[in-house]
């Protein structure tokens, strides 16, 4: 394929821009450097590696600014170029390691590894001709050329929209919100596709008349997840100040936020929620993430038309109700239009990520596609 994979210009002044998010004290790299990451990572992900594909990050970072134990320093720096990208790249860690970049003789070149989790402006290779940038714990922008969605500032508000459309929450709970997008992470990493449905505690109207329980009995949850979110949130609390600031303070909302490998202990947790989805029909549960069933039937009726808005898109269209996609995406619809105290969230067969909330002020159901994009 040669080197004709490219980012135009105008792209990378967008992302560096969006990078930067007002803050001039962050250490980033400049348009040319930024543009060799970016392009870099896009070449070397259409590639193979004893026919594995490849899976790496870059960050911008000098090893001084990385603690001993989170470095591993090559004997001299290799060029950043894919060529030999793709010769190094087994090496790292999936979600866990990165090649360091730094500025040498006005090069950009590759010192080593590092695994330091301090902010620093970082490109990810997600799969074959797609990349994410992110600064810190958020994506900042994903490139698909000839697509770019900018979705700085996006993660906070979509986690506010969660928590917000379910009845009895409290509204913003940044902690309930960050592990409801795990478990759903979770649903779409089994491969599958599948849906979770989420309605407020203590109370069954939004499952009594909408959904047929199917294999467990409802009146009765086990515990599930319930443990680990009710001790993640009292420590959110006690350490104060915001609560999304407080939810950042939890080291594996922080890990799964900054795309890096949760817990092994609390990700068996996750993961076995998210395989039940595997079972035809939703997996259930409620705002204190006790399961409620799995492959489960929801018995409502469509709605006639909806809301679709993208992640990295600001405008809305409406669309009649056959055009939001499969009998999954219809039927999490028809969900959030009879039950409107609750959310729903379909996992793609193929990846994509869709939540589905009732809008009380607009009347109408929302759908907002490729949620992945902030947690990639």
């Amino acid at each position: 394929m040669g080197n004709e994979v490219k980012v135009t210009p105008e792209a990378i002044d967008k992302i560096l821009v969006a990078l930067r998010g007002g803050d001039v004290t962050r250490n980033l790299p400049d348009k040319n450097v930024l543009q060799t990451m970016v392009e870099t990572a896009l070449w070397a992900g259409l590639r193979r590696e004893e026919n594995r594909q490849l899976s790496f990050a870059f960050a911008y970072v000098s090893p001084s600014n990385c603690k001993p134990d989170e470095k591993i320093e090559f004997k001299s720096a290799l060029a950043l170029d894919h060529k030999e990208i793709v010769g190094i790249a087994p090496a790292l860690l999936p979600k866990r390691s990165r090649f360091g970049v730094i500025v040498n003789e006005g090069k950009p070149m590759v010192w080593g590894i590092t695994m330091t989790t301090k902010p620093c402006a970082k490109v990810r290779a997600l799969a074959p001709g797609r990349v994410v940038v992110k600064y810190g714990l958020e994506n900042i922008a994903v490139l698909e050329p000839p697509d770019l969605y900018l979705v700085a500032g996006t993660l906070q508000t979509c986690m506010k929209r969660i928590t917000n459309s379910i009845a009895g929450t409290g509204g913003e709970r940044p902690v309930l919100a960050a592990m409801l997008l795990m478990i759903v992470d979770a649903v779409r990493r089994q491969g599958n596709g599948g849906t979770l449905l989420v309605g407020p505690h203590g109370k069954h109207d939004w499952i009594d008349g909408a959904l047929q329980p199917k294999i467990l009995q409802a009146r009765n949850p086990s515990p599930g997840l319930a443990d680990e979110l009710a001790q993640r949130e009292t420590a959110a609390k006690e350490r104060g100040g915001s609560e999304f600031e407080a939810a950042l303070g939890d080291l594996e909302i922080r890990a799964f936020l900054n795309g890096e490998r949760v817990k092994e202990t609390l990700w068996r947790k996750v993961a076995g929620i998210g395989q039940l989805s595997a079972v035809d029909g939703a997996v259930v549960v409620d705002d204190q993430l006790h399961l409620i069933d799995f492959g489960t039937k929801i018995l409502a009726d469509e709605p006639p038309k909806y809301l679709e808005q993208e992640v990295g898109i600001e405008s809305e269209t409406e669309k009649p109700i056959e055009a939001v996609g499969g009998t999954r995406h219809r039927s999490a619809a028809a969900f959030v239009e009879c039950r409107r105290d609750a959310v729903a969230f379909v996992a793609s067969h193929d990846g994509p990520l869709s939540l589905f909330v009732y809008d009380l002020e607009k009347g109408t159901v929302v759908r907002l596609r490729h949620l992945e994009r902030l947690i990639d």
